[in-house]
Order: C-alpha cells, then sequence, then structure tokens
C-alpha cells in the first residue's frame, strides 16, 4: 500500500483486504454515494462475491459495477487457487522445498482473496 501510495484514510475498502484483513470495516456499511468519494479503492473477491447470487441491480452490485467501470484498475493481486490436483500440490511442494528447505529465490505467491487496486479520482 505504501508502495502505491494509497492511504487509508483516502480509500474504500472491504474485508478480507490490507487495512481490514479479518473483519467488516464500518465504511462498508455507508450508502454506495460516500463510498465513491474516496479516491481509491481495494476490492476483495471474498468480499464482493458474497453479491453475486443477487440480480445486477442490486445496489451493492451496481456500487461495485461503477467502481470497475469509472475507476482505474492500478493493480492486481491474484491468490492462489486451492491446490486440488496432485500436480498443484506437487508445484506447491516444490515451491515450499526451494523457498524453505534449499533458500533460493521463488517468486512470491498469496493465498487468500484476489485483491484489486483502482484508482477513483484521476
Amino acid at each position: 500500500m505504501k508502495k502505491m501510495q494509497i492511504a487509508e484514510s483516502d480509500t474504500y475498502y472491504d474485508g478480507y483486504t490490507p487495512f481490514a484483513p479479518n473483519y467488516f470495516p464500518e465504511i462498508t456499511k455507508q450508502d454506495p454515494e460516500t463510498r465513491l468519494q474516496r479516491d481509491y479503492a481495494v476490492l476483495s473477491s471474498f468480499y464482493y462475491e458474497r453479491y453475486h447470487v443477487l440480480d445486477d441491480e442490486h445496489q451493492e452490485n451496481r456500487f461495485y459495477a461503477d467502481i470497475r467501470q469509472q475507476g482505474e484498475l492500478m493493480h492486481t493481486i491474484m491468490g492462489e487457487p486451492c491446490p486440488y490436483k496432485i500436480k498443484d500440490q506437487i508445484r506447491l511442494f516444490n515451491y515450499w522445498i526451494k523457498g524453505r528447505l534449499l533458500k533460493q529465490e521463488t517468486e512470491t505467491l498469496f493465498t487468500g482473496p484476489d485483491l484489486y487496486f483502482y484508482r477513483l479520482k484521476p
């Protein structure tokens, strides 16, 4: 967040994000127009996917659609999918061996939700 110069006070953020990793912040209870008056938005797939069962005209789905349409996507962090297949389990095991046991440099893998960082105001 510091690297992108995103301050918590200037940001709408869901639960399951760096500013609220284990709780639903009060800002999520505000009306959508108030939430869109921030400079940035950090969205978590674990949070917004809860509204997918509702129709597209539900205010929360419209809110997220407005962010995606009007905001500028700055950065995305994709969570590592659950390794259901043996080939994925082997890949993660090899990642662990390289990084932990052999102390080799490896790419960074993230677990948890997909995170999307948007600039709302130019």
